[in-house]
């Protein structure tokens, strides 16, 4: 396996945030699974549209209710789980593999960050916050970093690994 070196505070903060966000979502996934599995989910969001109803919030409440009643099915539901579970472990690979300081970790989290700008980009073309453009800032961030650090401590780590015997 190869590694690059770097002990710098940068790495250590996207291996706390990937670490920490593997742990958050697990957390979300097994809720929502609970819930799920006590039917509760569905029936409360049922509720929480009959109740948005009631306020007469004009269009806003209207378009909540809709939504609430259209999309949060057990299906619906299922799927987050799932995708919820799949980042968890997505997440958890790339912060222990940043950890060791593996190549592929930090190649993986490049490709994965990378895939979510263009997201991005069109959230903040229909709607520009402070928040969205936080989020894109720091992504990009972390990928240059780890770009480089990955692409900069290459050439000495295979000397250091293939040499002598």
């Amino acid at each position: 396996m190869q590694h690059f070196q770097s002990n710098q505070a940068g790495l250590r903060l996207i291996v706390g945030y990937k670490l920490c966000k593997a742990v958050a979502t697990a957390i979300l996934a097994a809720v929502l699974l609970h819930a799920h599995a006590h039917g509760s989910i569905v029936d409360d969001a049922e509720r929480l549209a009959d109740a948005i109803g009631r306020l007469h919030l004009a269009r806003l409440g209207d378009a909540l209710q809709e939504w609430l009643t259209a999309e949060v099915t057990s299906r619906n539901v299922q799927i987050a789980a799932i995708l919820l579970l799949i980042d968890t472990a997505s997440t958890a690979a790339e912060g222990i593999g940043l950890h060791y300081r593996q190549r592929w970790a930090a190649w993986w989290v490049v490709v994965a960050t990378s895939a979510l700008v263009p997201l991005e980009l069109h959230g903040l073309w229909r709607h520009t916050t402070v928040l969205r453009t936080l989020v894109l800032v720091v992504n990009l961030a972390i990928v240059a970093y780890l770009v480089r650090r990955v692409l900069t401590h290459h050439e000495g780590d295979v000397s250091r690994e293939s040499g002598p015997a």
